[in-house]
Parts: C-alpha cells; sequence; structure tokens
C-alpha cells in the first residue's frame, strides 16, 4: 500500500470513528428533532407534550413555520420543556425503549450558581405511540 492509500484508509477509520460516537442525535429508534435556537416555551412548569396529529403540532409550534414537516401515521413528536431555578451548566438527556414497547426519558439538568430562570427544551420523534407509553423524569442537580 502506498502512502497517499494508507492516508485514506487512516482518515477513513478517523471520520467512522468520529460518527460512532455516543451522542444522542439519532438512534435505532428516535431522532433528535431540531427546535429553532429562538424557540420559547410558553409553560410555568416542568413537562413532556406527547404531539400524534398535525393539528396539535400547528397549535404548539406554527410560529415556526420553517420546523422540519413530521408524518405523524409513522411518528409521535416528544416535546420535553422546563424551567430552572438557576443557570444552566449542561441538559444530559436519555431516551431508552423498554421490552414493553414503553419509552422511558430521563432528562438530567445540570445547573450552576447563576441566579437566573431559564427555559430550556428538547424534542425527539420516535415511532407512534401514545403518552400512557412514556415515561418521563427529570432530575435537576
Amino acid at each position: 500500500m502506498n502512502f497517499i492509500n494508507k492516508s485514506l484508509l487512516v482518515l477513513s477509520l478517523v471520520f467512522l470513528c468520529s460518527s460512532c460516537s455516543n451522542d444522542d442525535t439519532t438512534s435505532e429508534f428516535y431522532t433528535y428533532y431540531n427546535l429553532p435556537s429562538d424557540y420559547n416555551t410558553k409553560i410555568k412548569e416542568d413537562k413532556i407534550i406527547v404531539i400524534n396529529d398535525e393539528i396539535e403540532f400547528q397549535k404548539l409550534l406554527s410560529d415556526y413555520p420553517h420546523l422540519e414537516s413530521v408524518d405523524f401515521g409513522k411518528s409521535t413528536l416528544l416535546l420535553i420543556e422546563g424551567i430552572s431555578m438557576s443557570g444552566i451548566e449542561k441538559i444530559d438527556k436519555q431516551i431508552s425503549k423498554a421490552e414493553n414497547n414503553k419509552y422511558e426519558v430521563i432528562i438530567n439538568v445540570k445547573m450552576n450558581l447563576a441566579t437566573v430562570v431559564e427555559p430550556w427544551h428538547v424534542a425527539y420523534l420516535i415511532p407512534k405511540t401514545n403518552a400512557e407509553d412514556i415515561v418521563f423524569t427529570i432530575n435537576y442537580l
């Protein structure tokens, strides 16, 4: 193997390994749904909203007409919103699917010493399901 071929092989392996990183943007059963940076939560408490149709989607997100469309025949949009009573250092998100076809969503909000009330949000697309099949936990650390 000549130098160029070896270099291309090494670069390919580096890119392949970096694409296998453990981020939460995609999985075999969910996709991270991008909300705009100016998305404004209009809530006063932590909650998860299960959106299963276009009417509910438009009711909640019509202020953002450029959002990616959702095929509600196949997918459910999980919109998770909360308010931290302190600044936010990091939000760890976990979503898993149990054998009983229930989904468990765990959000860990690591706060910092800032004295601001800070809203946050996360959204996922999962295979079509009902609200009863979602188990939601939030922890402020």
